[in-house]
């Protein structure tokens, strides 16, 4: 038997696209992170994955500063 894995990365900072301040990240709010994964978990249930693992994960990009921060989810077709 064959397992399926599926690893979605689910940014927690979200680009700041008005304004003075275009082409920044600001850290997500703990509601909107939430709401993301919700939808995302539906979502790959819906598909017949399910839940195996969360990793998060926080890094800067060497090339240009910024910040890289989010959340790995893993997925097993059943």
């Amino acid at each position: 038997m064959e397992n399926t894995y599926k690893v979605e990365f689910v940014p927690s900072t979200d680009r700041i696209e008005k304004g003075m301040m275009a082409g920044y990240s600001r850290p997500m709010e703990g509601l909107d992170l939430a709401v993301e994964m919700e939808a995302l978990l539906i979502e790959r249930k819906n598909q017949g994955y399910r839940f195996v693992q969360m990793m998060e994960s926080n890094r800067t990009d060497p090339i240009n500063g910024k910040i890289i921060s989010g959340i790995f989810v893993v997925f097993q077709k059943e």
